[in-house]
């Protein structure tokens, strides 16, 4: 199972993204919760490093993703809060392979 955390506040950003998700669709055999949520941890990723907010304490590994931004700015805040909304969608389609640990 996919588990994520994330923590948004005026202070700081602090996401957390572990695991695999185990699913297998039953026709193709892919595995479109890891597609899914791995485009999103990518693009959150990308974002970072465009912004100047990424550092080097950050983990972008297989099945292990890290984030944690201080002092973040409103279009920060806004942009993690958007991709928790679209991992909240992911979770109701698949809720027995990812799981939202705590909200934002």
């Amino acid at each position: 199972m996919t588990e994520l955390e994330c923590r948004i506040s005026e202070d700081e950003i602090m996401f957390r993204c572990c695991g695999h998700s185990g699913y297998r669709h039953p026709q193709t055999g892919n595995n479109d919760v890891c597609v899914i949520t791995s485009a999103i941890c990518s693009f959150l990723a990308l974002y970072l490093q465009r912004t100047g907010t990424y550092d080097s304490g950050n983990i972008f590994e297989d099945g292990n993703v890290m984030y944690r931004v201080d002092s973040p700015s409103a279009a920060d805040r806004t942009v993690f809060e958007t991709a928790m909304e679209e991992f909240r969608v992911v979770q109701d389609q698949y809720p027995k392979y990812i799981r939202i640990l705590c909200g934002d």
